[in-house]
């Protein structure tokens, strides 16, 4: 969880989200990715709308960010480039910890 606020925090302090209250949204977005990987799993055959990784994301991390930075990832979850930067070295500092 310390990972997740330190990486939204970043992007606060960079102007990619207008977060008022860091630890309180990083656990909204952890429930909600968890919800939405855990539904992804068990309904396979659902026809999700395109896009619906990034409108979560996006309105549970407060991003402000172009929804044209949007791509698919791995396992079909959409991930703002700048955002998947500042997680990916959050996540290498906090493992070198």
């Amino acid at each position: 969880m310390r990972i997740l606020v330190e990486a939204l925090g970043d992007c606060v302090e960079a102007g990619e989200s207008t977060s008022t209250d860091v630890p309180a949204d990083a656990v909204a977005l952890w429930v909600g990715l968890h919800g939405f990987a855990h539904q992804r799993a068990v309904s396979p055959s659902f026809a999700w709308p395109e896009g619906i990784a990034a409108r979560v994301i996006t309105a549970l991390a407060h991003l402000v960010d172009d929804p044209a930075a949007w791509f698919v990832g791995p396992h079909g979850l959409s991930v703002s480039r700048a955002v998947r930067r500042r997680v990916k070295r959050a996540l290498v500092a906090g493992c070198r910890k």
